[in-house]
């Protein structure tokens, strides 16, 4: 058992210990143009930053109804770059508006549309709902509903 303690700390030391990778002279570093935050002993925060590669980044975080039981938090940003194939890629997202993550940008996929067949049963169910009295709907909503 010891000598298994002393493999596994001599490997860790040797790993610890190896030359990290240095960036040669053929990559220098990219500038930070911009750097910005700002935070709130409540809670709340903004930060941006923007890079000489053209990365920019900005986020603000605001908690709403503070100490209340639907106290939330709703974060805010966007991000943007330059792809390797030279185009400009803009993501904004929300957290918590609506209880979750939501993102939009010109590189993220696109739901397809609806079929017009779909739509046209839907809007058949829709009208057919709208006729039954509260019971039928209660009876609908339950999940045990059969077509008769």
């Amino acid at each position: 058992m010891q000598s298994l303690v002393v493999c596994v700390l001599a490997l860790a030391t040797a790993v610890f210990c190896a030359p990290q990778q240095v960036l040669g002279p053929t990559t220098p570093p990219v500038p930070i143009l911009r750097s910005a935050l700002d935070t709130n002993h409540d809670g709340n925060y903004a930060f941006s930053f923007e890079t000489g590669n053209s990365i920019v980044r900005e986020e603000q975080s605001e908690v709403l109804n503070p100490g209340q039981p639907n106290q939330q938090r709703v974060v805010r940003g966007r991000y943007s770059y330059v792809d390797p194939e030279g185009r400009d890629v803009v993501v904004s997202y929300t957290v918590g508006e609506d209880g979750g993550f939501r993102a939009e940008g010109n590189v993220l996929p696109k739901e397809p549309e609806i079929p017009e067949a779909i739509q046209i049963a839907l809007a058949r169910n829709a009208a057919e709902e709208a006729q039954l009295n509260e019971q039928q709907r209660a009876e609908v909503a339950s999940g045990r509903y059969v077509l008769q």
